[in-house]
């Protein structure tokens, strides 16, 4: 097996594995935001003020 042909095969799978990982994280990163971020809006709009009005957001 020629060596250029080998070396090609190294970087395509290095690069291929970066971007597995890449991908990965963001998919990770925006689905704990996505997680995160509704949260405290439902909270805080079930949650009725003080004088038992519904607090505007």
């Amino acid at each position: 097996m020629n060596t250029p042909l080998l070396m090609g095969f190294g970087a395509l799978a290095l690069f291929g594995a970066i971007g597995i990982a890449a991908s990965r994280e963001l998919l990770r990163a925006i689905d704990a935001q996505q997680r995160r971020a509704p949260v405290p809006v439902r909270v805080r709009t079930r949650r009725p003020h003080r004088d038992g009005r519904r607090t505007v957001l």
